[in-house]
């Protein structure tokens, strides 16, 4: 199957092993991150500067010691205030943390985990024990020294602790984890829509048949599912692939605009600006040099 629009598949170099551990380092102002989605729980920890990360509908505020969690199947974007954005990002395959025996551990905790039914607070500040697992997580990760998956696992498993504790937004009943990942499911068909013709003028209706929803139905489950309404959600993919031709192509702001689905170049630029707040020939200019 097709993966749907704005769904990033996590890095995670040994399929053997759960955890991927990457540093990240921006050295101007502006995106870090487009937004997108994935299926595995991320750890976002900053060590240098300010950023706002978007997490659904959520705008968080963030600087050095502070860590975003980000649940699976959440919608999110990052920008740099700051010139320089110093963070580690820790993909989790929660699946992958499954033993092969099940015992209580498995069926109170990790199951809940790995079925979602857990969402856990985005923004965590000042909980010592979170950032020192987290730290050792990264310790042991780029040492590679013997036994260093054993660690990485451990550690890991005490971050599930700490945030189980006392960083856990809403539990889900299985009731309403099925509902939702059903909806997401049907909701997955429009994704692909627009994916497949985010250049051409997209309707709500049209968008709403895809997954044989009524129009209200639609935007309804669409918002409490993406975090975005429909339009916004558009927007952003075409601003993406905009942001794409803009770096890699010498195409005019005019021919970029039409290309990506944007009526004229006067909005395109509006909605750039909004989102990426530079003008679409800033951002080129500004990102090329720095390249």
């Amino acid at each position: 199957m097709q993966e749907p629009s704005l769904y990033e598949k996590a890095y995670i170099k040994d399929q053997h092993f759960p955890i991927q551990v990457s540093l990240k380092n921006f050295h101007c102002a502006g995106s870090i991150f487009n937004s997108h989605w994935h299926e595995v729980l991320e750890i976002l920890y900053f060590t240098k500067g300010t950023a706002i990360i978007e997490c659904g509908t959520e705008s968080i505020k963030v600087r050095s010691g502070d860590v975003v969690v980000i649940n699976a199947n959440e919608l999110h974007r990052g920008e740099s205030i700051d010139n320089e954005v110093v963070y580690y990002c820790i993909d989790m395959s929660t699946e992958l943390l499954k033993g092969n025996v099940i015992d209580i551990c498995e069926i109170k905790y990790i199951e809940p985990i790995v079925r979602n039914l857990y969402r856990f607070e985005n923004k965590i500040q000042n909980d010592r024990e979170v950032v020192n697992c987290i730290e050792n997580i990264i310790t042991e990760f780029e040492s590679g020294k013997p036994g260093y998956e054993l660690a990485v696992k451990g550690s890991t498993y005490h971050l599930l602790t700490a945030l189980l504790r006392r960083h856990i937004e809403n539990i889900l009943t299985p009731e309403e984890c099925n509902h939702r990942q059903k909806m997401f499911d049907k909701l997955k068909n429009a994704l692909i829509y627009i994916e497949n013709r985010y250049t051409d003028k997209l309707t709500l209706e049209v968008l709403a048949e895809q997954c044989g929803f009524s129009v209200y139905h639609f935007c309804h489950e669409f918002k409490k599912a993406i975090g975005k309404s429909p339009g916004e959600y558009i927007t952003l993919y075409r601003i993406a692939k905009a942001e794409e031709l803009l770096l890699n192509s010498d195409m005019s702001i005019t021919d970029i605009a039409l290309s990506t689905g944007f009526n004229d170049a006067n909005y395109f630029s509006r909605a750039f600006r909004k989102y990426k707040e530079d003008s679409p020939s800033a951002y080129r200019k500004k990102n090329l040099l720095d390249r």
